[in-house]
């Protein structure tokens, strides 16, 4: 399998896939590189507002998809008796007031339709096992032949080409540093009703980590244990079930479904661009999901990446080795600005001297909503500022790092 386009993209996840689409609406030659097989399962399920927009540019639709509406997050202390609600509706102004859960498995096919109904080439069960760069181009190499491009966005995840198979990456520290999760099918009446209502997910601190509850559409339930230490097996969310009133509540008498474990959490890439190339989604770098910015992350710098290269085409300067420097700072400011609060959720009392504090500045409030709807690219955010200034210096080793 040999053969010539304009730009190769190597993983069809949800920032590859937004790459693939956008890229081929212009007119632009794509071919898409992906090694597994569609649908496959994923986790990330829980989209915030900030990524709408591109899901509007694709043509993508989730509420005529049968998604379900996600109206804000609700953190929790069970020991404690704390709670609190964050409706997006509360931020500053900007993205829609709501987002979306999603099964990826599902949510990740439907982006990758997109891409082939605007035009581009999509091959799975093709695995991307090297490239080079020249000056007349970039080659990817597979077991099938190679595929010649003028330009390379690599997708593909944290054992990306960009990070040499995970030799080019950091892990970060202080956060969770691996999880189990459990999906649930046929969530009783009662409970579907109270999780469906507003579609939130719901964050609840535990000793050492967190969990998530994400209600999907169909009447299942996510359920997910994310630990920055401590034992990390496959029956750890359900001990963590077990031991929550609300839980074992908002689970009475459903079905089990898949459960599973995932390590090696957040780390970051250490060569996102250069000449002819450019990294974007989980091949440039993954945050612990408390505050549900993967995809968001993905699908932002797709689009920002696409912004860029399109004229760089028409122009013929895609060889520049720079072009991709603004968009590595632009995700630089999203991964730094979720890696500070995330960072300060685990190693500080940032629980219960904001997200739980009784009476909070309203404009700081905002603000903290609006990092919270993915919304991060602006300079009236008082609470980021904030944060920011104050984290500066806990910050250090990764590529976002001031």
């Amino acid at each position: 399998m040999s053969g010539a386009c304009d730009v190769v993209v190597v993983g069809a996840g949800p920032g590859g896939c937004a790459a693939a689409c956008l890229l081929a609406q212009q007119g632009v030659r794509v071919v898409v590189l992906e090694r597994e097989h569609f649908p496959r399962f994923k986790i990330g399920e829980s989209l915030l507002p900030g990524s709408l927009s591109v899901l509007t540019r694709m043509g993508v639709v989730p509420s005529e998809l049968g998604y379900l509406r996600k109206l804000g997050a609700e953190f929790f202390d069970e020991a404690t008796g704390e709670h609190e609600y964050f409706p997006f509706a509360d931020a500053l102004p900007g993205p829609p007031r709501f987002a979306y859960q999603v099964e990826r498995a599902r949510f990740d096919r439907d982006l990758a339709d997109a891409a082939v109904r605007a035009g581009a080439e999509l091959r799975f069960e093709v695995a991307a096992s090297g490239y080079e760069i020249t000056d007349d181009g970039v080659r990817i190499d597979t077991a099938d032949g190679p595929v010649h491009a003028r330009y390379f966005v690599d997708a593909g995840g944290r054992r990306s080409l960009s990070s040499r198979g995970g030799r080019d990456v950091i892990p970060i520290e202080g956060l969770g540093r691996a999880a189990a999760f459990v999906h649930f099918d046929a969530i009783a009446d009662d409970a579907w009703a109270e999780l469906s209502a507003r579609g939130d997910i719901k964050v609840l601190r535990i000793p050492e980590g967190w969990l998530w509850v994400i209600p999907l559409a169909g009447r299942r339930l996510s359920v997910g244990a994310v630990m920055r230490s401590g034992v990390v097996d496959e029956d750890l969310a359900l001990r963590q079930i077990a031991a929550s009133p609300l839980l074992r509540r908002l689970t009475a008498g459903a079905q089990q479904g898949l459960r599973q474990r995932v390590a090696d959490y957040s780390y970051a890439c250490t060569d996102t661009h250069g000449p002819r190339r450019a990294a974007i989604g989980d091949a440039a770098g993954f945050l612990d999901p408390v505050f549900s910015s993967g995809v968001t992350i993905a699908l932002t710098s797709a689009a920002n990446l696409v912004d860029r290269l399109l004229p760089a085409l028409a122009e013929g300067r895609e060889a520049d080795a720079e072009l991709m420097a603004p968009l590595s700072r632009e995700s630089a400011v999203a991964y730094r600005s979720f890696h500070m609060i995330a960072h300060r959720f685990y190693n500080s009392r940032l629980l219960d001297n904001v997200f739980f504090a009784g009476d909070p500045d309203p404009e700081l409030r905002a603000g903290l909503i609006s990092i919270l709807a993915g919304d991060v690219w602006r300079d009236d955010n008082r609470f980021q500022k904030m944060m920011l200034a104050a984290t500066r210096r806990e910050l250090t080793g990764v590529p976002w790092a001031e």
